[in-house]
């Protein structure tokens, strides 16, 4: 099982006293159990998105944007496609709580790889990968490397993480050379 965490941020700019996705929880749960319902059966790729049940990731909602993990029998090529009857769901729904006020252009989300954080107060914030280059990431690489005066538990566990994932994606040899 292959599993994706896809991040969907409405297109369109809703004001602060719009009604947004955390609002529509229920409704989005019935709509993913929809999508669940029809693409499990599929015949080419079975596939679901994540309820938190079974040891499964559950969906994170904020006000403009919704964190799905999806699960597949398949690698996917483009996995932010696989959500896209979910989208239709949630717009043409008879529900009063569909998203079609929510379009623009024709269009309801835009993905994103997502990634989240612990917050102070024990949620999660949802972060989108792709506000951060990929020269923000390498210099704050250096700079925490480079940081002499830190040697706390947390950096040295950072460092292996980061060390084991290079690993992991062939960035690094076993025996701790670079590969290009």
């Amino acid at each position: 099982m292959y599993e994706y965490k896809i991040g969907l941020a409405l297109v369109k700019n809703i004001g602060i006293n719009d009604k947004g996705l955390d609002e529509r929880k229920a409704f989005i749960i019935s709509q993913i159990k929809i999508f669940n319902e029809k693409s499990t059966r599929s015949l080419i790729n079975p596939k679901h998105i994540g309820l938190g049940e079974k040891g499964e990731d559950d969906i994170q909602l904020t006000k403009t944007t919704l964190v799905v993990t999806l699960y597949t029998q398949e690698i996917l090529n483009t996995p932010g496609k696989a959500v896209r009857l979910l989208s239709q769901l949630l717009i043409n729904s008879e529900e009063p709580d569909n998203l079609s006020d929510l379009l623009l252009d024709k269009k309801l989300f835009r993905s994103f790889k997502a990634a989240t954080t612990d917050e102070i107060d024990g949620s999660e914030s949802i972060i989108d990968l792709s506000a951060f280059s990929d020269a923000d990431l390498i210099k704050a690489l250096v700079d925490f490397a480079c940081d002499r005066q830190d040697f706390s538990a947390k950096k040295r566990n950072a460092v292996d993480q980061m060390k084991k994932i290079a690993i992991e994606n062939g960035l690094l040899t076993i025996a701790g050379t670079y590969r290009k």
